[in-house]
């Protein structure tokens, strides 16, 4: 008779194990998603790096293709009359882009670029000494301009790319 009311336990759980087991997987399973969201943010990252970097390439590109001074020989840097239609199709020298920007970025008629969605791209140009390219240079004296071109989302820098122009048509980068 006490064999009907006694139980093997050998191969049963009970309630404190099953829920000790439960706790642990919802800990273990809380670590493995918190991975997997910070690899996603890291992609996403990752993807406005690339689309960044390849934004300030097709700039720095579209610059290399402008003459390095006003072809009509005026000494002005920056726009000249005329250059100020809020379109880059009229920039004709590499000073026209100084203080350039676009959110979104757009391309050289104001069509908004693919995958720029939130992003800003910015243009500075400075006259520079030809040999010390971190030392300014007034205009018209220079034989170098440094173009930074930087692309953002927010306030976070995706990318900066800086090349410096020589005055005989040469690019070089400089960072």
């Amino acid at each position: 008779m006490s064999r009907m009311f006694t139980r093997d336990r050998a191969g049963a759980f009970t309630l404190v194990e099953v829920v000790v087991a439960i706790v642990v997987l919802g800990v273990g399973l809380a670590a493995v998603l918190n991975v997997l969201s910070q690899i996603v943010d890291l992609e996403g990252q990752y993807a406005d790096r690339v689309t960044g970097l390849n934004l300030a390439q097709q700039m720095l590109a579209e610059i290399d293709t402008q003459a390095f001074e006003e072809p009509n020989g005026t000494i002005l840097f920056g726009l000249e009359s005329g250059e100020q239609a809020g379109t880059r199709a009229l920039f004709d020298d590499v000073d026209d882009y100084n203080g350039w920007s676009a959110t979104p970025p757009v391309d050289g008629s104001g069509v908004p670029l693919p995958g720029g969605s939130g992003l800003t791209q910015q243009v500075t140009v400075q006259n520079v000494n030809e040999w010390i390219p971190d030392n300014p240079a007034a205009n018209g004296t220079s034989g170098a301009k440094k173009i930074t071109v930087t692309v953002l989302r927010g306030k976070r820098i995706l990318a900066q790319l800086t090349a410096l122009r020589m005055r005989n048509g040469n690019e070089e980068d400089y960072q």
